[in-house]
């Protein structure tokens, strides 16, 4: 069975889980936990890694992770490593500690970062651990939200705080308001979202992983690679198409408008047929639809193809050139 691809850069940015062997738990103590802080702090002097959050749970972790100097194998190594083995030193244990490898995915800053960093810091309440996120100790979250708590070195705090503002004491109480909105609504998973297993950003986010990729010929057996790889039917393509056929402008057929306009109803219609584009990235690149319109489009246009043939024929003839 093929490893999970690993993709390495410089200031390339990480999704990280890793969870117990069997579903077992991974931390029994305090000592453990802070163990494990320990040996982040580790990490950070001799790779040079930095968090932006984590959350230690009882038989899991999450970890957002930046690789200044593009070494997520080297590091991760290194702190799953040495975690096993004290842990299996401390509790007279044999073998391995964690299911598989760890995790990665490879996220989009600018796209998916703050509501991961919500997604991670909401974990515990989610999991019934606490009613609010602040109460839960073995998180990053309180380093966010309260002034003056110790805030270690490696915790890259200044990238989610300026989405909210250069001031800190501001930053600090608009992105409480942030995370809390969350308790108050359904939580998606962003994880989701992710593409061929590895990649969790937009569209020009992974074509921009696709040219780093090419590089990369001896690991193109892995399937996620593969599908990174390929010429891909992209959401830009199939607009183009739809706009050459109807001849009508691009900005009309990505831009919301009240009046019916079939030749963005079609667009959508085969963005979400013959693309790998996800709702969100569908969404966006309509001008921010929601999802239920989507699927609505979708399943209008399949049931108005059944009934009226004309239109079946434009959209066999667009399909074609697909």
């Amino acid at each position: 069975m093929a490893r999970p691809l690993r993709i390495e850069y410089e200031g390339a940015l990480y999704h990280i889980t890793a969870r117990g062997n069997e579903q077992r738990n991974i931390f029994l103590d305090h000592a453990d936990r802070l163990k494990f802080l320990s040996i982040l702090n580790e990490s950070y002097l001799k790779y040079g890694i930095l968090l932006h959050c984590y959350v230690l749970m009882n038989n899991h972790y999450h970890l957002m992770l930046e690789t200044p100097r593009a070494n997520l194998s080297t590091a991760m190594h290194y702190i799953n490593g040495k975690y096993t083995v004290y842990f299996n030193r401390k509790y007279k244990k044999v073998g391995h500690l964690f299911q598989g490898r760890y995790r990665s995915i490879l996220v989009d800053r600018d796209a998916y970062l703050l509501e991961l960093s919500r997604y991670i810091h909401l974990n515990p309440v989610r999991a019934g651990s606490v009613r609010s996120p602040e109460e839960y100790k073995w998180s990053s979250y309180r380093a966010y939200i309260e002034k003056g708590i110790h805030c270690p070195e490696w915790l890259f705090r200044s990238w989610i705080y300026e989405q909210f503002s250069l001031d800190e004491d501001r930053a600090r109480t608009e992105y409480k308001k942030f995370i809390e909105e969350g308790l108050h609504q359904p939580l998606r998973n962003p994880i989701e979202n992710t593409y061929a297993q590895v990649i969790l950003g937009t569209e020009k986010f992974r074509e921009e992983i696709k040219e780093r990729l090419k590089s990369l010929k001896p690991q193109t057996e892995v399937p996620s690679i593969k599908k990174l790889t390929a010429s891909s039917r992209t959401l830009v393509r199939i607009v183009n198409l739809v706009t050459k056929h109807f001849g009508v402008p691009k900005d009309i057929m990505i831009s919301k408008g009240k009046r019916l306009n079939i030749p963005r109803l079609i667009a959508i219609y085969l963005c979400r047929k013959y693309t790998d584009a996800n709702l969100s990235e569908i969404s966006s690149y309509f001008g921010g639809m929601a999802y239920s319109s989507i699927t609505q489009v979708v399943r209008r246009v399949e049931e108005r193809r059944k009934r009226d043939r004309d239109f079946d024929t434009k959209i066999k003839n667009i399909e074609k050139d697909v």
